[in-house]
């Protein structure tokens, strides 16, 4: 039995973030800098003390301007530049250490909805799209991939003015795979993924503490298709400050017996921000963990 606090209602915006397709903007724009330290005890890993591993910059905004990665010996081995030329666009820069170009620029539509990106790769520059389109309720209904020379359109369809199904197509318009979304009112309850053969392979539960927030979360695997008996899964646990803000997430893999095969932990503070993050599996033989630093700056700070 689920434990639910039913709200009045749930944004599309909420449902766009869980697919993971929608605009992140920064939500602070006091933040100028983001600093990752690393310690990898992995069994391939051949540092194993901490080290800078990322720095993150942000303009007077609050968007991500500069992002730079470095290995353990502190020379930096790729890097990503983000600059806005007008109110519709965004573009990224991407390089690897001695490696080509590469770039994508994003356009957005008056709401700020993306609707466009296109990606320009290596010497080249060859080119993929990705299209976004939208309703006259500003929900979006469908997305149109062309990467490397193939062609994917996922479409969206609504039910009561939530979202009901994500779909998957291929250039012959064949069924590729296809989401599906329950709800106890307005409240997100299940998402279930079907295969190309309409064959289950994941199945996603979700668990409301009395705040209405997602307090736990567990994933059912099916490798081959179809409903197992004891399929592995994956349990999520959320704990949340007083002000609502996620304060840590667990996440728990287990196999078909019951045995754990790897953990996640990852806290934020008070404002929201990823500060530590801890990832072990003993099957893989990882063993690592991250923690991350901010400079930020007064709200009445002058240049």
């Amino acid at each position: 039995m689920f434990a639910l606090a039913l709200h009045a209602q749930q944004s599309q915006s909420h449902l766009y973030a869980y697919l993971k397709i929608n605009i992140y903007e920064q939500d602070s724009s006091r933040l100028i800098l983001k600093e990752t330290y690393t310690r990898d005890k992995s069994g391939d890993a051949a540092y194993r003390k901490r080290f800078l591993s990322s720095r993150e910059e942000y303009d007077d905004a609050g968007r991500p301007s500069l992002h730079l990665f470095y290995d353990h010996e502190g020379e930096m081995q790729s890097k990503i530049i983000t600059y806005y030329p007008h109110p519709h666009g965004e573009k990224g820069v991407f390089q690897q250490r001695n490696g080509f170009i590469d770039s994508v620029l994003y356009l957005y539509n008056d709401q700020r909805q993306r609707v466009l990106e296109t990606w320009a790769w290596g010497e080249d520059c060859s080119h993929d799209t990705v299209r976004y389109r939208y309703n006259a309720k500003q929900q979006l209904i469908s997305i149109g991939i062309n990467y490397l020379g193939k062609f994917k359109r996922d479409t969206l369809l609504y039910k009561n003015n939530l979202l009901d199904r994500a779909v998957t197509y291929n250039e012959n318009e064949e069924l590729q795979g296809e989401v599906e979304f329950f709800y106890l009112e307005t409240t997100l309850l299940k998402v279930t993924r079907r295969n190309a053969k309409r064959l289950i392979v994941e199945e996603e539960f979700f668990y409301y503490n009395i705040n209405g927030d997602i307090a736990k979360t567990i994933i059912k695997l099916y490798p081959q298709g179809g409903e197992d008996i004891y399929p592995p899964y994956i349990m999520r646990k959320n704990s949340y400050y007083r002000n609502g803000t996620l304060k840590q997430c667990e996440q728990t893999s287990y196999n078909k017996e019951r045995q754990k095969t790897g953990s996640t932990l990852t806290r934020y503070n008070r404002a929201g921000r990823l500060v530590y993050q801890y990832e072990r599996s003993k099957p893989a033989q990882i063993d690592k963990k991250m923690w991350f630093d901010y400079t930020v700056r007064p709200a009445n700070a002058v240049e």
